[in-house]
């Protein structure tokens, strides 16, 4: 009976072997650990990618169902003079822009709103006849005056452009340094939310529901759920006179 033996290794060549099989294990180590972080690292942006993009969806379908809402509000009901002028009073600087322009193009005018922010001086640009005016809108409450100053930088604004006329349209009232000023000054009209409720008079009864929508048209959240309360509270006050005109 054969016996076999195992060859003896020297001690240089198991330590070969050892360092071998060390190199080996490092380097699988480095292969799983870098495999694992990119994998990780792709699982992470995938993810962010498809939150990102429920995110998107969720705020289209936002809007849109309050796009609908707000269309389906304004269609729906006739307002009265006294309404609208409260709904005017109760816009942000940006939706009376855009309530002037509406209103500006229902009368056959040309009209473009500027940029919101760094508008030079003007908020409407006007056509009429290819002759160019701007227009500067300040949606103002309260007791707080239109001055000199605000005046100053529609012309300085008309001028360096060379328009041909200056239109300046408020909510509000104009102090008497203001009215002085504009009289010095060609081709500048002021108006105000008489002036504004005149312009309203004009034009068709059926156009003031397609202003009024365009200017509330939902932009982000926080304007959607203002003009919600705005509209909520609006309806509950006419209820309210609905059933004291029942009463009385």
């Amino acid at each position: 009976m054969s016996i076999l033996i195992r060859p003896q290794q020297n001690k240089s060549e198991r330590s070969d072997n050892m360092l071998l099989s060390r190199r080996q294990r490092r380097s699988i180590y480095k292969l799983v650990r870098f495999t694992f972080r990119t994998s990780f690292k792709l699982l992470v942006f995938i993810s962010s990618c498809i939150v990102t993009l429920m995110i998107f969806n969720v705020s289209i379908i936002t809007k849109a169902i309050k796009y609908i809402k707000n269309h389906n509000h304004f269609k729906n009901i006739d307002y009265t003079y006294p309404q609208i002028q409260k709904l005017v009073n109760s816009m942000t600087g940006r939706q009376f822009e855009i309530f002037c322009c509406e209103l500006f193009k229902s009368l056959g005018f040309k009209a473009k709103t500027t940029v919101a922010t760094c508008d030079g001086g003007k908020d409407i640009i006007l056509f009429d006849n290819n002759k160019k005016i701007y227009v500067e809108c300040k949606r103002w409450s309260g007791s707080w005056q239109i001055g000199r100053p605000e005046i100053q930088k529609l012309v300085g604004s008309a001028v360096g452009d060379k328009a041909h006329g200056m239109i300046f349209i408020t909510t509000g009232k104009y102090n008497s340094n203001a009215i002085e000023y504009a009289k010095k000054i060609e081709n500048i009209q002021l108006l105000d939310m008489i002036d504004i409720m005149s312009m309203i008079n004009k034009i068709d009864v059926k156009d003031i529901p397609h202003i009024m929508e365009r200017s509330f048209a939902p932009s982000d959240n926080d304007t959607i759920n203002m003009m919600e309360e705005k509209f909520s509270g609006l309806q509950i006050k006419n209820r309210q006179l609905e059933n004291e005109n029942k009463y009385n």
